[in-house]
């Protein structure tokens, strides 16, 4: 998906628009649950809700890119948002997995595992434009 510009799709805008709000909505209930944790005792039952809902935006985020996959007409495109997402999973799971072991062994404590998403889509979005560029 090329970021807005002149030449993007009805489809294009919709899907950076329905991104970007659960983004936000991801920073919101992350800070909102991190906070209550800080600041209170909250029982178990709280601690499930508090910690589920920073995965709500998550799936809205997988929808929204699902939808736009499924519904962009132009192939080339198509595959550039596919690569980007591959290369963005790739990168992921590397940067975890090294994190993941740095943590084990006590190197990061109190690393933040919902950094992972944001990792991610910053990781897609230079994909993306790598792409791009490479291809002029």
């Amino acid at each position: 998906m090329i970021l807005l510009n002149k030449q993007s799709s009805p489809l294009q805008r919709w899907t950076l628009r329905a991104f970007t709000i659960n983004f936000l909505l991801l920073v919101a209930l992350s800070t909102f649950a991190r906070m209550v944790f800080e600041h209170s005792h909250p029982g178990k039952a709280i601690i499930y809700l508090l910690s589920f809902l920073p995965a709500i935006p998550v799936v809205g985020m997988v929808a929204v890119i699902g939808r736009y996959l499924s519904r962009e007409t132009d192939e080339f495109v198509r595959m550039l948002a596919t690569h980007s997402l591959l290369w963005a999973l790739g990168v992921t799971m590397v940067a975890d997995t090294i994190l993941g072991a740095l943590n084990q062994y006590n190197f990061l404590p109190g690393l933040l595992p919902v950094l992972n998403i944001e990792l991610f889509w910053i990781t897609a979005l230079i994909a993306l434009h790598i792409q791009l560029w490479r291809n002029r």
